[in-house]
């Protein structure tokens, strides 16, 4: 008879406060162990097991660190993402290895102490961490010091005293692309490299934006980059937007007038009190014209800190991210409709403009964003600690800070080694190697090139002597040939 496959029953598992309650009343003789069983609802031979002090640890596999040392683990991972300096499951299996090194601890099941993929796996899932994918910020933004925001939070803070979310604004650019972006489809196993033929450029249109505190989106100001701007290129689009052109089609001194001109300004006028813009502070935007006008209007201009706007600015910070997911959507449409299009014709921008408009309006996601982008960014309601608290370096609150100097060191050492500059060991000096059109050349050849020519010029250089000598013997013989014929 073929054999029945029986699967393994499952482990019971009970409350901890009850094996323990169990156990002591055994132990103190209050209870009988069959007693205690029944009374507790525990089978008699697993609190017979407790009693005796037998099968304590958990079932199945045991972690090959204790629990105090996975701890420290933890900590050192959270510790190092809050700094900036998030590590990678091989950076986790490197240090790992170090400290059990360092610590004189020798694991077996672990080769040479290097513990495997598999143990980091179980290792993040029992500490509840997760790969995530970070975002690359540039050294300089991350430089900005916590004195620098609370400055201009101190100054933030006087100027928009009193003064309701209507009346407070964020403005900002940013550039529509030709190039939806990749998505996952379909393909066989095994297949190296999957392509998705579509039509796409890199050229972008810049839009310029501006939302209040309130959730209210003023009418964008597109600019193309052209010489002029025609009327094709104006139809179909979102309700009141304007349109401009510039040669390189970025935003310049007398296109931001403009806009500060025919959107802000006729914004402003139908608000009370005075107003604030906030915004980065480019040459491009900020100039005196700009500046006198803001005065007539009761307009206050503040310049975010630089390289800030990644966690100050709120159209940054909230508004934009769902917008450009928007628009890769509706890019992926038109693209699939129309294959052929490499560059979104400059009469069809304005209605894909329109459809993203129209889109960000469903569900008010657009005021939802806007309210949410001041909050986070700490301007309204006023609060600079959602911001310092971005930035601030310290051990985060719950962690318990490292007391072992044997993992800190591994840490360390293994950050010195990954992080620390090598120098670039490039040539002293380039020199260009003449040769035939169309021929190839190795570096024996530029060799030999180049020890014929030095082999060349000492030839050269004792030919040049020997016709120094051979000149100066010649003028020699005859100046003894012009003494003897005068003194005859």
């Amino acid at each position: 008879m073929p054999r029945i496959y029986k699967p393994r029953s499952k482990f019971t598992q009970y409350d901890a406060n009850i094996i323990r309650a169990a156990v002591e009343s055994v132990r103190d003789g209050t209870l009988s162990v069959n007693k205690a069983a029944e009374q507790y609802n525990v089978k008699r031979s697993t609190l017979q097991n407790r009693v005796n002090g037998k099968h304590s640890k958990k079932q199945g596999g045991q972690c090959a660190l204790n629990k105090c040392d996975e701890l420290r683990l933890r900590n050192m991972l959270l510790t190092t993402s809050h700094w900036g300096f998030p590590l990678t499951k091989i950076d986790l299996r490197h240090i790992t290895k170090n400290y059990l090194d360092n610590s004189g601890k020798s694991i077996p099941v672990f080769k040479n102490n290097f513990p495997g993929d598999d143990w980091a796996k179980s290792f993040l899932r029992r500490q509840i961490l997760s790969l995530r994918n970070a975002q690359n910020i540039a050294p300089n933004r991350a430089a900005v010091t916590v004195e620098v925001m609370s400055n201009y939070f101190e100054n933030l803070g006087k100027a928009i005293q009193d003064i309701p979310p209507e009346n407070i604004a964020n403005y900002d650019e940013t550039n529509f692309t030709d190039n939806p972006g990749s998505r996952k489809v379909i393909f066989r196993r095994g297949v190296k490299y999957p392509q998705n033929i579509l039509a796409n450029s890199k050229s972008s249109t810049s839009v310029m934006f501006c939302g209040t505190a309130a959730g209210l989106l003023l009418p964008i100001y597109v600019v193309y980059r052209a010489k002029n701007v025609y009327d094709t290129w104006i139809k179909n689009g979102p309700p009141g937007a304007r349109y401009n052109a510039t040669s390189h089609g970025w935003f310049e001194s007398a296109t931001f007038l403009d806009w500060f001109r025919t959107v802000y300004i006729p914004h402003a006028r139908t608000l009370t009190g005075p107003k604030v813009l906030i915004g980065d502070n480019l040459s491009t935007h900020i100039s005196e014209d700009v500046i006198q006008l803001a005065q007539q209007e009761n307009i206050i201009f503040i310049c975010l800190p630089a390289n800030c706007t990644h966690i100050a600015q709120p159209l940054d910070v909230s508004f934009f991210g769902p917008l450009k997911k928007t628009w890769r959507k509706i890019l992926w449409k038109f693209k699939m409709s129309h294959p052929t299009e490499r560059v979104i014709p400059k009469d069809i921008f304005p209605v894909l403009m329109n459809e993203l408009w129209q889109d960000i309006f469903v569900d008010q996601k657009a005021e939802m964003n806007l309210k949410a982008g001041f909050r986070t960014c700490g301007i309204f309601p006023l609060d600079k600690d959602q911001v310092l608290k971005k930035m601030d370096k310290k051990i985060i609150p719950g962690i318990d800070v490292d007391d072992g100097k044997v993992l800190s060191d591994a840490v360390l050492d293994y950050m010195k080694n990954l992080r620390e500059p090598k120098p670039l060991q490039r040539c002293a000096r380039k020199k260009k190697v003449s040769t035939a059109p169309g021929k190839s050349i190795c570096l024996s050849d530029f060799i030999r090139k180049r020890t014929g020519t030095k082999q060349k010029k000492q030839n050269l250089t004792k030919k040049q002597e020997k016709d120094h000598t051979q000149s100066a013997t010649t003028e020699n013989n005859s100046k003894e040939r012009q003494s003897d014929y005068r003194n005859s």
